[in-house]
């Protein structure tokens, strides 16, 4: 009997505790959604007494209500309420009447104001996502009892001060993200107590001071980006410890000195941009063991030396972008080894030699710069690069050569390799589907206003690189090609009924057929202009070409027209 009567008194114990758990959870979500500004009908509807459901009791629980996910025992474990457009502070948010929640969501929102002390109470929290609100003033140090956390994600807010050092005590962090805030002072040393982080996100803020060395404790760390503030010194020869990292960007963080050749150790990284520092020395030869990389980004820094044939060995890089540095020697031509290199900028250097013709082996190349050296020698014949066009007159064929500028000791010679219309029948659109693969993405290179452009490879067409078959754009063809452009906006603007505006007039949608006759490409940021309207629209053109009283008055007429006519027509 004792033992059935314990049983029943624990029993009753416990639904009483169960029901005073979910009383004060309901009471403390609706005290913050009274608190809040938003006041419309359809504001968290669910969140009202009479709409609760529970085993227990049906005029307490909040687990029925929207965002809120519930134990067992029916307690709040977690709570999302991202994307809400929910207005107002954490003020009124009473964190300690919710012990046992995990996870708290109130990213994407327009909340407002410090984040209190008091969150300390939330002892079991392993998931606290606070981004994208407008959240001010300083990171409590309090935050460093959550020792439960796992994800930190406060960026894209206002948040100013220092990181507490106190951050290290969350041994058991993944991923922190702290970026797009005011952010001051420098990295905490005890960052590198944080072992099981994978992501160190901290960019665009203005952190200063010395990288830490102690980054290079954080063995599983997969992403760290740091861009975007104002650190001083050297890349610690540390980092080279972080095996498992793909993704390091330092662009834009005033760092100095040389690059480490450790980072050749991180034979797991995709992306490195360290762009725009005040790095110098050379290029580390162990850069060729990164067989993952598919984007180097070192440009605007004062780098010198010779680019290593090492390079070669990166058979994942797709863009490698080296301009405006101080390195000399030639081109290796172990270039012609990346086979899935897209985009090369070497421009703004002081590099010598020829091209070398193994680059034109580089069959996914898609962009070629390196004006502004003193290279020498002819452009290889293989440069031709083959691209298929829709535009709203039709489909063509274009075989486009890169526009090179080889600049040399004694002279610059510029060959301005151009494009020519072709097609002689032979090209049917079973070829078409074939060499674009069915259309797949993968052949998209870009997008604009009114259909998309491809690049295919197509049997026939012939790519003239020969200056005695080449035709030039003497003045004649030219003055033509201006009378074409006036004739074609004439017609829009006084023969249609109602007028069209094209609003995006540039270089690149103006084409010709193979007769030099003009065609105005891209409508689809085209207007109608209503003789009763307004004529009010948003913003739209090329930069350096769109009119600047559209910018300000932002009402469309046939004069915006004409000024980018004039800016095309100097």
């Amino acid at each position: 009997m004792f033992s059935l009567y314990s049983y029943h008194l624990i029993l009753v114990l416990a639904l009483n505790t169960s029901q005073n758990f979910g009383k004060m959870e309901t009471e403390a979500l609706l005290k913050w959604k009274a608190s809040l500004l938003n006041d419309y009908p359809s504001f968290l509807p669910t969140w009202t007494i009479s709409n609760s459901s529970s085993y227990f009791n049906k005029t307490t629980s909040p687990c029925s209500w929207s965002g809120i996910s519930c134990s067992n025992a029916g307690h709040v474990v977690k709570l999302n309420v991202s994307r809400l457009g929910l207005q107002g502070t954490l003020l009124n948010f009473n964190f300690s009447s919710f012990p046992n929640l995990t996870s708290l969501d109130l990213s994407s929102n327009a909340l407002f104001g410090t984040i209190p002390a008091h969150i300390a109470n939330l002892s079991q929290i392993m998931f606290l996502v606070f981004s994208n609100n407008t959240l001010s003033g300083e990171i409590p140090s309090e935050i460093g009892l959550l020792t439960n956390l796992v994800t930190l994600n406060i960026d894209q807010s206002r948040l100013y001060g220092s990181i507490p050092s106190k951050i290290g005590n969350l041994f058991n962090l993944e991923t922190l993200y702290l970026s797009k805030n005011l952010l001051t002072g420098s990295i905490p040393l005890t960052v590198g107590n944080l072992t099981k982080l994978h992501g160190l996100v901290l960019w665009d803020n203005q952190l200063n001071g010395f990288i830490p060395l102690e980054i290079g404790n954080l063995v599983s760390l997969t992403e760290l980006t740091l861009q975007s503030n104002n650190f001083s010194g050297t890349i610690p020869a540390s980092l080279g410890n972080l095996s498992d990292l793909t993704t390091l960007y330092l662009q834009h963080t005033k760092l100095s000195g040389s690059i480490p050749p450790e980072i050749g150790n991180l034979k797991s990284l995709i992306e490195l941009q360290n762009n725009t520092n005040n790095l110098s020395g050379t290029i580390p030869h162990s850069f060729g063991n990164l067989s993952d990389l598919t984007t180097l980004f070192l440009y605007q820094n004062q780098l010198s030396g010779s680019i290593s044939p090492q390079i070669g060995n990166l058979k994942s890089l797709q863009r490698l972008v080296l301009f405006t540095n101080t390195l000399t020697g030639s081109i290796p031509a172990s270039f012609g080894n990346l086979s899935h290199l897209k985009f090369v900028s070497l421009w703004g250097n002081q590099l010598s030699g020829s091209i070398p013709p193994e680059i034109g082996n580089l069959k996914s190349l898609t962009a070629l710069y390196l004006e502004t050296n003193n290279l020498s020698g002819t452009i290889p014949a293989s440069l031709g690069v083959l691209f298929l066009m829709f535009t709203s007159a039709g489909i063509f064929f274009i075989f486009c050569r890169k526009n090179i500028e080889i600049k040399e000791e004694q002279g610059e010679i510029q060959k301005d390799l151009f494009c020519v219309w072709n097609y002689d029948g032979s090209i049917v659109y079973e070829d078409i589907i074939e060499a674009t693969e069915n259309f797949s993405p993968e052949h998209c290179i870009g997008t604009g206003g009114y259909g998309s452009v491809y690049k295919a490879k197509l049997p026939t067409g012939q790519i003239f690189s020969d200056s005695e078959e080449a035709v030039k754009l003497d003045w004649v063809r030219r003055v033509n090609i201006v009378k074409g452009v006036a004739n074609a906006f004439s017609y829009l603007h006084h023969d249609c009924l109602p007028p069209i505006v094209h609003r995006d007039i540039s270089s690149s949608n103006i084409l010709l057929d193979s007769q030099y006759e003009v065609r105005v490409s891209d409508f689809g940021t085209a207007r109608l202009l209503k003789p009763d309207s307004s004529n009010w629209t948003e913003l739209a053109g090329t930069y350096g070409y769109v009119a600047p009283e559209l910018a300000y008055t932002m009402r469309v007429t046939e004069k915006c027209v004409m000024y980018s006519f004039g800016v095309l027509t100097p």
